[in-house]
């Protein structure tokens, strides 16, 4: 939606809602002209699916998918809210150390998608990263609410 000014105003569904700004800008007042949303449940999803394809290659990939789908009723889409399966999974093949380094490269490649510096935190697992994700993006929407806000008046 438009305001009066030409900017973008977005009312999120959910905190998991993350805006990226496009890099075009209004000429007129500096502010970024247009937006595209992606849920950070999705931005997971590809994380881990690039991930596991890039560690293990797209066929064992697929096979891990495979099983998990038959022996759990697992689906791709929900692998943010099943994570623990997979990780459950992935630490009987790899082992504890196997599956956290695995874990460390999705929560890499998910910072790394969403253009932020990674930083390893002692003790965290692939779902405390998730978690410091979605608060930030809730902090850096409030911010743009208040900024926008602040423009208005």
């Amino acid at each position: 939606m438009l305001d009066q000014t030409g900017t973008v105003i977005l009312q999120p569904k959910s905190s998991s809602d993350l805006i990226q700004y496009a890099s075009s800008k209004n000429a007129r007042n500096s502010e970024p002209l247009t937006f595209t949303a992606k849920t950070l449940d999705a931005l997971v999803s590809e994380s881990v699916d690039a991930v596991l394809n890039e560690l293990l290659g797209k066929k064992p990939t697929e096979a891990l998918y495979d099983y998990l789908e038959r022996s759990s009723s697992f689906e791709r889409e929900d692998v943010v809210k099943k994570m623990d399966r997979l990780f459950e999974v992935l630490e009987g093949l790899f082992g504890k150390k196997g599956s956290k380094v695995i874990s460390t490269c999705i929560a890499k490649r998910l910072f790394q998608n969403l253009d932020w510096e990674f930083t390893p935190v002692e003790g965290f697992q692939l779902l405390d990263y998730i978690e410091m994700a979605r608060a930030r993006i809730a902090r850096e929407l409030v911010k743009n609410a208040k900024n926008a806000i602040q423009r208005e008046t």
